[in-house]
């Protein structure tokens, strides 16, 4: 057996390969030294950081031999929501608009099996609780938006006051509620890794966008069979509702749980990148991103500009996000058993366990929980 080596980041003593199995810092013989390690995502090594990929950060437990079919579906609820919306099936858009993406994300919960204890307890804990606090909430608000956005359109325009309640106290309240799901769970649960509280605002998030979009897209239904706005209009807002909201949400609270998580444990200091895991970066991104999807819903004069600006918000919130959670993963303090072999869910090689794979880099904590023994849990 090979000596074990003395990790220049973190000084414990690991097995030898390109990264620590420890702290996840790509070692000297496996190219530079790097705790950040940019060019290897720790949830999905075969990545970088900053590769735009919204599969491995929405199904972060997915490895990439795995993801192909998640990415599949994503692709064809794109193209249904498209297709749906553009013939103005009023029924068909608001079902898929409303339930495409939480139904795959349940999917995921259940195919690598991530709340392995009291599954549907923890569901209802994030999910539910969103469910019925986003039906709540769009019940309550949808009448009062729908009428400052028409307000907005007349030569008068509405007025500010009702404005700023509309772009941005709305939209932060709305977070709000989605994370007391995540927080109910963590009172009642012991899941305490980061990907459990990321996953658990994710998951309470989509409940709160299934119930929230049925309730404001109800009526279209009402009104007919067939939307009465034109093809173009009616695939683009469809679009938006089942798609780039969906992600937007599920990301932005994931990523505020998973800081919640972080912050509440045992962390390590890592060189570089810390900042993005403070609450202050954190709770700024997401204020932010809120905010300038309220006014865009106000504001946007025309609905193709309203895409332009909700694809930006998404897509500048995926890089943040990616960024974030790699550095959380790195700053998490894990322990994990140091002794034994494991088969590697992301390169498949049978490696020495650890907190991270020493082949590839890959954070034990983004690995399919099913199959695995009692013994094999993580404990920070």
């Amino acid at each position: 057996m090979t000596d074990d080596v003395t990790c220049p980041v973190c000084g414990r003593m690991v097995p030898p390969g390109r990264f620590c199995a420890a702290c996840g810092a790509r070692l000297p013989h496996g190219g530079s030294v790097s705790a950040q390690r940019l060019h290897s995502f720790t949830v999905n090594p075969s990545e970088h950081v900053l590769h735009p990929s919204p599969v491995s950060l929405l199904f972060p437990h997915l490895p990439q031999s795995e993801s192909v079919p998640f990415r599949l579906a994503l692709l064809v609820i794109s193209a249904a929501l498209v297709v749906v919306g553009y013939l103005r099936l009023s029924g068909a858009s608001v079902a898929l608009a409303a339930a495409a993406v939480p139904v795959l994300f349940l999917v995921y919960l259940i195919d690598v099996d991530v709340f392995e204890r009291r599954p549907w307890l923890t569901l209802a804990l994030t999910a539910g609780i969103g469910a019925v606090l986003g039906a709540i909430w769009a019940y309550l608000t949808g009448r009062y938006i729908s009428q400052t956005e028409l307000l907005n359109a007349t030569h008068a325009g509405a007025p500010v006051g009702r404005v700023l309640i509309v772009a941005v106290l709305f939209p932060l309240v709305a977070q709000a509620l989605m994370l007391v799901g995540p927080l109910v769970f963590r009172g009642f649960l012991a899941h305490d890794e980061v990907l459990d509280g990321y996953v658990a605002g994710a998951a309470s998030a989509l409940g709160f966008v299934l119930t929230s979009t049925l309730v404001n897209l109800f009526p279209e239904v009402q009104s007919g069979p067939t939307a009465l706005a034109t093809d173009v209009f009616s695939a683009i807002i469809t679009l938006i509702h089942g798609l780039l909201l969906p992600l937007i949400w599920a990301g932005t609270t994931g990523l505020v749980s998973a800081a919640i998580w972080l912050r509440s444990g045992r962390m390590r200091a890592t060189p570089g990148g810390g900042w993005s895991t403070t609450y202050l970066f954190v709770v700024g991104v997401v204020a932010v991103a809120h905010v300038c999807l309220g006014f865009a819903a106000i504001y946007a004069q025309h609905v193709s500009s309203a895409l332009l600006i909700y694809c930006g918000i998404a897509l500048a919130l995926l890089f943040i996000s990616r960024f974030s959670l790699h550095h959380m993963l790195l700053q998490e303090a894990v322990e994990s058993p140091d002794s034994g072999e494991m088969v590697c869910a992301h390169c498949g090689h049978v490696v020495p366990r650890g907190a991270f794979c020493p082949d590839c880099g890959g954070a034990l904590r983004a690995m399919p929980r099913r199959g695995t023994l009692p013994g094999e849990r993580r404990v920070r």
